[in-house]
């Protein structure tokens, strides 16, 4: 999990490294982003353990902009680096035979750097792991349908961020 990083250094978004140079996340974090841009691991986004540049992003072709909803099934892109991540694990996304093990009562744990209840805006720079259970797979619609535990899920920010699931 990463912290998608404006030209200021300040965290506005959370991806996944899925490849040791590419960040798979929110399309409408794309479409309005300036460059440069950066993407920063580590837990927090104050004492990053390092930062690589991006050098290009590309939003899916059928994504259209819904008013900030964020309920576009689209929505989704990803950025190349200018360099290889750091040494940080790789978690291949779920794909084939593994998807049927996605099924209700499924533990997952939502990762990301977003907004935080109580700390309001400032809590906007830590990494975060609520788990959640799964409630509904709704293959038609390509949706899932979490329950939060103790009241937590993703925040503002956490857009698109990774769901991991343990195999």
């Amino acid at each position: 999990t990463v912290s998608i990083l404006n030209g200021e250094g300040t965290s506005f978004c959370t991806g996944a490294l899925v490849h040791p140079r590419i960040v798979m996340l929110a399309a409408h974090c794309i479409g309005g982003a300036n460059f440069p841009m950066d993407v920063g691991f580590g837990e927090t986004t104050e004492e990053l353990d390092a930062t690589v540049p991006v050098v290009d992003c590309v939003m899916h072709p059928q994504y259209v902009p819904v008013g900030g909803d964020g309920l576009n099934p689209w929505d989704l892109g990803y950025c190349e680096l200018a360099a290889d991540a750091p040494d940080v694990p790789i978690v291949p996304p779920l794909m084939g035979c593994e998807s049927e093990e996605l099924v209700p009562d499924t533990e997952i744990t939502l990762v990301g750097f977003g907004y935080d209840d109580e700390l309001g805006a400032s809590g906007n720079n830590r990494k975060r792991r609520p788990v959640n259970t799964v409630e509904t797979v709704d293959e038609d619609g390509n949706n899932l349908y979490l329950l939060g535990v103790d009241d937590s899920s993703v925040c503002f920010g956490d857009s698109r961020g990774p769901a991991y699931m343990r195999l």
